[in-house]
């Protein structure tokens, strides 16, 4: 959840996030790209991303109003239906809950926050898009 704040935020569009955790160890991998022909912007806005995660890991930040004060990502957008489908059965360790949604800026935050609100971990996320469906 904290990533996907942490990128939404300077306008990085993620387009392969990869999430595995195991023994309350965890490791992600966001591939994103800049929403802008500006390689000086993108330069600034990625040199901020320690700073800013040190504050959110250790509370000087709020992920949500990090998140509000972006003024996201505008592009036009088809109507697409969310659904969300769980299935008790398809793993002996986990239970394995699929999300889809019209894929549009913090998309991916909102979907972990909720997650993790309701006290679930994530074992393994795979995320991919299609279109604008996620």
């Amino acid at each position: 959840m904290v990533f996907a704040a942490l990128l939404y935020a300077p306008r990085l569009d993620v387009q392969s996030p990869q999430i595995w955790s195991s023994n309350g160890d965890a490791v992600d991998v966001f591939v994103a790209r800049s929403t802008t022909h500006d390689p000086a912007g993108l330069a600034r806005r990625v040199a901020g991303l320690a700073a800013s995660l040190d504050a959110l890991l250790d509370g000087r930040s709020d992920p949500d109003a990090m998140v509000t004060a972006s003024p996201g990502l505008p592009r036009p957008e088809p109507a697409v239906k969310a659904e969300v489908f769980v299935h008790d059965d398809a793993s002996a360790r986990a239970t394995v809950i699929e999300v889809f949604g019209r894929d549009r800026p913090g998309f991916l935050y909102r979907v972990t926050r909720a997650m993790h609100r309701l006290g679930l971990a994530i074992a393994l996320a795979k995320v991919n898009t299609v279109g604008r469906r996620a």
